[in-house]
């Protein structure tokens, strides 16, 4: 049966059904509240290019099932986005003319989609890929066989969904890029996350890979014993534990109190104190 399924599935994510070119009024396509991708940022240049030379590559689109005239966007909702800003009155479409897709044929063609595009977040596919795992009833193996990629590729995804505390935090917000980077940075501690976790949310910066190769001392793993008979070094007090020091100029502090929704002070001998007072 998963065999069967596998190909069926396999094949609608690489499928050559006929497909039409129209032209759609832009405000007769719908967004699919279900599909993978949720946050569309940085849509400045895109909207730019389209604005000056229209939409290249077509939106895939269906029939909405219930709403004649209607159409259920697939795949392209950056394209579509970005088309409202720019004001054009309609988009290039490729209408899917077959059977309608099942739900596991629909976010698997989705998911081939978003995957080819770099940007989309981590957690975003990890949550795409556990529907995805539910609505066909596949193996984690098969699963990424119709994807195209190595089993691994789906069990590291799906760990991400078992995050917590300052982990958890970092890949809702978008701060951790990869699975080997979430990997690496929960093997930290919770104060180690933490202050990897602060200092990218003060530089507006995701956490690299190598800012958590390099703090050692925040990781779980136990301490070299000492010989017996060595003098052993005093333990630093623990607040002074994973501490780290940012030069930031007034225009930053700027920038970060006005993330926490407050006015700023225009006072240079005001912005510490302000500062300060936020991150207790």
């Amino acid at each position: 049966m998963f065999r069967s399924t596998l190909d069926q599935l396999t094949s609608a994510a690489k499928s050559s059904k006929a497909r039409q070119v129209l032209e759609v009024p832009v405000d007769a396509v719908d967004a699919d509240p279900d599909q993978p991708r949720k946050t569309f940022e940085d849509l400045e240049d895109l909207t730019a290019s389209i604005a000056a030379i229209g939409i290249k590559q077509p939106l895939l689109v269906r029939a909405h099932p219930s709403d004649r005239g209607r159409y259920l966007l697939i795949a392209g909702e950056r394209r579509l986005r970005s088309a409202r800003l720019a004001g054009l009155p309609s988009v290039p479409c490729l209408v899917e003319t077959g059977d309608a897709e099942t739900p596991g044929q629909l976010v698997i063609t989705q998911l081939t989609e978003n995957l080819q595009r770099k940007e989309v977040p981590i957690l975003e596919t990890a949550q795409a890929l556990a529907r995805a795992l539910e609505a066909t009833g596949l193996s984690k193996g098969d699963l990424a066989r119709a994807l195209g990629k190595k089993a691994s590729f789906v069990s590291k995804h799906l760990a991400l969904l078992s995050a917590e505390g300052p982990a958890q935090e970092a890949l809702e917000e978008g701060l951790l890029l990869s699975t080997e980077t979430f990997r690496l940075f929960s093997g930290l501690t919770i104060a180690g996350q933490r202050n990897l976790l602060t200092q990218a949310r003060l530089n507006q910066e995701p956490i690299a890979r190598g800012q958590v190769e390099r703090d050692p001392k925040s990781s779980d793993k136990p301490e070299p014993e000492t010989p017996q008979g060595s003098p052993t070094k005093p333990r630093a007090e623990s607040a002074a534990e994973g501490s780290f020091h940012l030069k930031l100029d007034a225009e930053q502090v700027r920038a970060i109190i006005r993330r926490f929704g407050l006015e700023a002070p225009k006072e240079l001998s005001d912005l510490k104190p302000t500062l300060l007072e936020l991150l207790r």
